[in-house]
This record gives structure tokens, sequence and C-alpha cells, in this order.
């Protein structure tokens, strides 16, 4: 929902006091780093007691394929019939990162290689170019569990983390910047946290150290550097500071969990991709071809979009996600939403589908 609002302050043409109460609303660089790091935190709870895919790597892409690639390809189509007909000229807005669109982007888009080159990274809907960077992890964590069983967990996750910013500090600058190799490291982290937070092995670590003041720490280094030197290392201390957090989700119930298993939280959770996909052109047409027309002042457009555009957004996103998304998640997520903290039981089956609720869930916070 975050993701949401955040993209609704930059849709919307704001000045005064109004811009000033909320241009925090403009750090969505986090939101990114936080769902990457949730990423390898879900997707590695099956695999913390062997450390290894059970039903083997290409049972793996298969099933992250299905899950993945049906939903974004119906939302490709969809914004490519928007920008064909309604919606592809330049507006001044924030849409316009999307804009133009050649043979080149939708080629790219199609393989999800559009995180390659800058001028196609954000073509077509600019929020596609995170599911680019999330599907090519998909194909290193297989990678990253060998290290993990040959190498430590430790040693593999500094060693992805370091060479992760030291392939951003050499892209920087280039026209391949949007691959973004520093992401693997925060994805990285993610895999330690769901081995912090649940594997026997590390019961005393998970005991024993202070996760709340390494948590304090994390965020006060963050806020130190942020600004002052690439997002790409305040990533790295925000990701200890996640890191932290998912550990006390993890071992120490309280409000904040109760309110990441709130009922409505869980409910958006469900269909948050499809929110994720469908969002931004549909606050853009709601703008230019909605609250235009009713003649209100530029100073209402962002309450516009905030208390009438998003339940709308929901709407459409919830149907978007009946029709494209859920017939291809399986029988066992469809029927039943479990607690997406519930991950004591060692069965696999059980941990793979309560960690992929577990992600709707903090999705839907974010």
């Amino acid at each position: 929902m975050l993701v949401v609002i955040h993209h609704a302050h930059f849709e919307s043409s704001m000045t005064g006091r109004l811009s000033l109460a909320t241009r925090w609303l403009r750090e969505g660089h986090f939101l990114v780093t936080f769902f990457i790091i949730l990423s390898g935190y879900c997707l590695s709870l099956p695999t913390v007691e062997e450390g290894r895919l059970h039903q083997g790597v290409f049972s793996y892409i298969r099933r992250r394929a299905w899950r993945l690639l049906p939903a974004y390809y119906a939302a490709l189509i969809g914004s490519l019939i928007l920008v064909g007909t309604i919606m592809g000229s330049p507006t001044g807005r924030h849409w316009d990162f999307a804009l133009p669109v050649d043979r080149p982007a939708v080629v790219s888009h199609f393989f999800l290689v559009h995180n390659y080159e800058l001028d196609w990274l954000y073509k077509i809907n600019h929020v596609f170019w995170s599911i680019a960077v999330e599907w090519q992890i998909y194909f290193a964590f297989p990678i990253l569990l060998w290290l993990n069983r040959k190498a430590g967990i430790w040693g593999t996750t500094a060693m992805v983390v370091i060479l992760g910013l030291a392939g951003f500090q050499a892209l920087d600058g280039t026209r391949h910047l949007g691959l973004t190799p520093h992401y693997y490291g925060m994805f990285a982290m993610g895999v330690l946290a769901a081995n912090l937070a649940h594997s026997p092995r590390w019961a005393y670590a998970r005991d024993s150290v202070s996760w709340w003041t390494l948590m304090a720490l994390s965020l006060l280094a963050m806020a130190s550097i942020h600004g002052l030197y690439r997002n790409d290392l305040s990533d790295v201390p925000f990701s200890v500071a996640c890191l932290s957090l998912l550990v006390l989700l993890a071992k120490e119930p309280g409000r904040l969990r109760t309110v990441l298993e709130w009922p409505g939280l869980v409910a958006i959770g469900g269909f948050s991709y499809s929110l994720y996909l469908v969002h931004a052109p549909l606050q853009h047409l709601l703008v230019e071809h909605g609250f235009k027309r009713l003649g209100f002042a530029e100073s209402f457009e962002f309450p516009f979009l905030l208390f009438v555009g998003t339940p709308l957004i929901l709407m459409f996103a919830y149907g978007f996600h009946r029709v494209f998304e859920r017939p291809f998640l399986s029988g066992t997520r469809r029927r039943s939403t479990p607690s997406p903290m519930g991950l004591g039981r060692s069965d696999s089956r059980v941990r793979s589908d309560r960690a992929e609720e577990f992600e709707r869930s903090a999705r839907s916070s974010s």
C-alpha cells in the first residue's frame, strides 16, 4: 500500500504545505529494498533445515514462473493497450517515464531483461523494472543456497553483499545501472534472516543478540549516510535493520506482528502482486481522464488519488487477481490463509505455503 501511496504522490501536482508535509512519501527506494529482502526471507523458509531446494532447481523455476509470469504478461499487454490508445502522450506527470514505447522496449520487457538498458528500464509501465530484477534474482537463489552449504552462510552473505556493492559502483554512470547488482546482497540478507529466525543451528544467536538495539543502531546509521552517498550504501544498514525486524517478528509476538496479521492487511496481501502491477497506469488514468474533468484545483489531486482513486484501484486489482493471478496459485494457497508468522512446523510444503502468505501480508503493508 505504501508503494501505491508513494506513486500517487509522484503522479499528483502539489505545492505549498501539503507538498512539504508529504515529502517523506517520495522516499520509495527503501520499499523496493525491503521487498527484495522479504523475498529472500520467504523463499528460504522451506530450506532452513537442509539448505537446499527439496524438489530440485527445475521444479523451483517452474513454480516461480507459474507464480510471476501470467499476471505480469497480462499487465504488460494491458499497459501497452493503454499507451497505444489514450495514455501515449507526455503530460508532465510521473507516467512520462513510461514513454515513449518502441520495439526494443517491448521485446526487452517480454524477455524480462529491460533492466539491462536505462532506455528500457521504465518504459511501458514504470513499476515493471523491479519485476525484471526479482526474476533474475530467482535464478541466483539455487547458487546462493549451494554457496551457503559449501562456504557457510555468513561468509557467503558477506561476499555477495560486497560483490553487489562493487558491481553497483562499476555500473554507476553507465546505461546498465538498472541491473542493480547490490540487490543480490539484500536478497542474501533475507536468506540469512530466515535462517537466524527459524534454523535450530542459530538458536543461540537468535536468543542472545539484542535485536531491538541492532535495529535501532542500523536505522541510525542509515539515516546518517542517506543522501550523502549512493542509495546502495544506505541499503546495507537498512537491510540489517530489516533482518533484525524479521527475526523479532518470528521470535517475539507483539503488537506489530498483530498488526501484520490483521485480516484486512492479509486480504490485501492476497492480491498485492496484482495491485503492484496495475496501480501506476490506473493512477494516471484517474488523474488525466477523471480528476481533471471534474474541474477541481490541482492541490486536490493527491487527496483524490488517496481517498477516491485508491479504493477504485484496489477493486480493480482484486478483479485482475481473480482472473490473471489466483488461477495460477497452488490449491493450498487458494483455499487457506494461515497465520503468516506461524512457521514452527518442519513440513516443507506447509513452510512454503505459509512463507508466501507472510510475503503477501508484508507486501500489503509496504
